[in-house]
């Protein structure tokens, strides 16, 4: 986290490969950023990530800036849809992708105009 700052309130976090969304709730409670939105492929892992967002959020109020889509990345415009084209921030979880889906996630990042920085599990072109 200390190698990302200083993030601030004008940040959207994305994170490619969320899970269940520990990067994304970490990255909500300790930093300013507006938003931080996950993609994962496996629905049931979404489901359960927004469950527990949901059943903490009264008592840390900054998890209801995260938000997870299940999806499939090879199905989806990232750099042109939102809110996911509006991100400044990347962590990209892509260590598991087949890589197809690496290539297209690198080309997508790569057309994203906001994007400040991007962190990444493993190389995109091998």
């Amino acid at each position: 986290m200390d190698a990302l700052e200083p993030l601030t309130e004008r940040d959207i976090f994305l994170d490619v490969g969320a899970g269940i969304g520990n990067v994304l709730a970490q990255v909500a409670l300790a930093t300013k950023v507006s938003k931080c939105i996950g993609v994962e492929v496996r629905g049931e892992l979404c489901s359960l990530g927004t469950e527990r967002m949901l059943r903490n959020v009264d008592m840390y109020p900054f998890l209801r800036k995260v938000f997870l889509k299940s999806a499939d990345v090879r199905n989806l415009l990232l750099s042109a849809q939102p809110p996911t084209c509006d991100a400044t921030i990347i962590f990209a979880n892509n260590f598991l992708f087949e890589e197809t889906a690496k290539i297209l996630v690198a080309r997508e990042l790569s057309d994203m105009t906001n994007v400040r920085i991007i962190a990444a599990t493993s190389l995109f072109l091998s």
